[in-house]
């Protein structure tokens, strides 16, 4: 009874929100607009005459008077038709109200019936019945209350119970997960209203499974929308943030220990975010900016609270920096190109898109070749020989590529991407990429909060793996791989930080001006 008088008390205020206060009837209405298409009617053949026959010196005010006559006519007609329209709307809708009172009855009255058979008077006991799906009925309506959840349109009742109880199985997990009720109301459910279409061959449970699929790919569609409206609700507070990292490191399968630097691994971890997820999408500004506010000041360079989420939230950075090298190879690598090769075809139509956006006033796709490189050039000198090592035993200038600061891309004299990890080969075979690769930047700019949130991390949260490569010798503690001070880099034309009397600045330059070539070769 409860859900019947909360249905009926629901219909007025539904009818008042969405048609107004006014008691409409439909045939009065199409009665009404008839009665102004006549009048439109007949003054637009009066106009069209005068006009063709224009009579005495005031022709042209009474010509004018009939127009504006014309206007206020076909507006009250528009108005007609807006109120139909939105009557017709509402009786439509209508019976969603009162939706699921049938299945409502029914299940109350099978556990009346349960309720009854259930004493057993001989031994004074309560027998509780194998079957509770009546039970499991009002708690999905129930749910469908709290969440707003109405029936898809040419769905049959059977479809909708069962429609009903697969997404409060889902919700569910989202709850469990940390989503907040208007995430998964707005974010989810919202995509799943728009996009089922029960004239689809897709069946019911699949098409609702390729949704919940989507929503738990880390950086799908559905998932950003649930993001941002989380992160949002989340405001300051660094708690909130953090339960959202959390949901971001359990979506992307991230291990709670280190990442091992496996090319298996990272393939794994990699299937788990969305593979439409560019290097200059703005969601990772959004990501970011959950970072900022999760760890304020020093609170990620910092050991203490939770140890298992900073570590994974630092290691992280080594994994979006390897899905956007990838996606550049998915989606611009041709036959035998090198990485670099790719990135410039990247940026070639990068840039055909900035021109346009520019246009119109847009500047947001830009991306910079100034930022230093200098971190990414580390070498090591040999105490036993004094010979400079390089990773992987091959000389390379590396410089850096940035995307409004957070993406990076580094890439070596061969054209091939330098990252920590890399799908495509495992950390033995990456020492380059180990030791001088990209890492994105949880900060917006080179500051102290750059300092932070990417650098000091560096000493508390890195993957034992990059810590022993680094570390050279048999104990990993002879000697190890540095970068250049500022003034090496810069100005060092001889030494461990030059190559062919060349300092380390200018051979990255060089490499510079080779790429920034490379890409208007691919543009024209």
């Amino acid at each position: 009874m409860e859900a019947v008088r909360e249905s009926v008390q629901r219909l007025p205020e539904a009818y008042q929100e969405e048609v107004g206060s006014e008691d409409l009837r439909q045939s009065e209405l199409e009665a009404q607009i008839a009665q102004c298409d006549a009048v439109i009617k007949t003054g637009q053949e009066l106009l069209a005459d005068m006009q063709a026959h224009p009579v005495g010196q005031r022709s042209q005010e009474r010509i004018s008077a009939m127009k504006d006559s014309l206007s206020l006519v076909q507006g009250a007609r528009q108005e007609l038709q807006d109120k139909l329209d939105k009557l017709l709307a509402f009786n439509a809708r209508s019976p969603q109200i009162f939706e699921g009172l049938s299945a409502l009855e029914k299940a109350l009255e099978t556990g009346r019936s349960q309720a009854k058979g259930a004493w057993q008077a001989d031994s004074q006991t309560f027998v509780i019945p194998s079957d509770l799906s009546w039970a499991r009925t009002i708690d999905d309506l129930q749910f469908a209350k709290v969440y707003q959840v109405s029936r898809p349109d040419g769905m049959s009742e059977q479809d909708y119970q069962v429609y009903l109880s697969t997404l409060h199985d889902q919700v569910k997990g989202f709850e469990a997960d940390g989503w907040t009720k208007k995430a998964i109301r707005e974010g989810y459910l919202s995509a799943v209203a728009v996009g089922y279409d029960s004239r689809q061959d897709i069946p019911l449970l699949q098409q609702l499974a390729a949704f919940y699929e989507e929503a738990r790919t880390f950086g799908s569609g559905i998932f950003q929308k649930m993001w941002g409206i989380d992160l949002k609700k989340a405001g300051e507070k660094s708690d909130r943030a953090q339960a959202l990292l959390q949901i971001a490191m359990s979506y992307s399968g991230m291990p709670e220990g280190d990442l091992d630097g496996s090319a298996e691994q990272t393939q794994g971890i990699l299937a788990h975010l969305s593979k439409d997820l560019a290097p200059d999408a703005r969601f990772w500004d959004s990501f970011s900016k959950a970072v900022q506010v999760a760890y304020p000041g020093d609170a990620l360079s910092s050991a203490g609270g939770n140890e298992t989420l900073k570590r994974q939230v630092h290691q992280f950075r080594y994994v979006i920096s390897a899905q956007q090298a990838q996606w550049v190879r998915d989606n611009y690598r041709k036959g035998e190109m090198t990485d670099e090769e790719a990135l410039a075809a990247y940026l070639a139509d990068k840039d055909a898109k900035n021109n346009i956006f520019e246009k119109l006033g847009l500047n947001d796709f830009d991306y910079d070749l100034t930022e230093s490189s200098r971190l990414h050039n580390k070498t090591a000198v040999n105490p036993d020989t004094d010979e400079v090592e390089y990773p992987g035993g091959i000389y390379s200038s590396n410089f850096k590529l940035v995307m409004k600061f957070h993406t990076e891309f580094i890439i070596g004299s061969d054209g091939q991407f330098l990252n920590e990890i890399d799908p495509e080969k495992d950390y033995q075979f990456n020492e380059r990429g180990v030791v001088n690769g990209a890492s994105f930047n949880y900060a917006d700019s080179n500051d102290e909060l750059h300092n932070q949130l990417d650098v000091k991390t560096v000493s508390l949260w890195d993957p034992e793996y990059r810590v022993n490569t680094i570390h050279i010798g048999e104990d990993n503690e002879s000697y190890q791989y540095e970068s250049p001070t500022r003034p090496q880099y810069r100005d060092n034309t001889s030494g461990q930080f030059s190559y062919g009397n060349i300092s380390s600045f200018d051979n990255v330059q060089k490499e510079i001006e080779n790429f920034k070539e490379l890409i208007r070769e691919y543009g024209d």
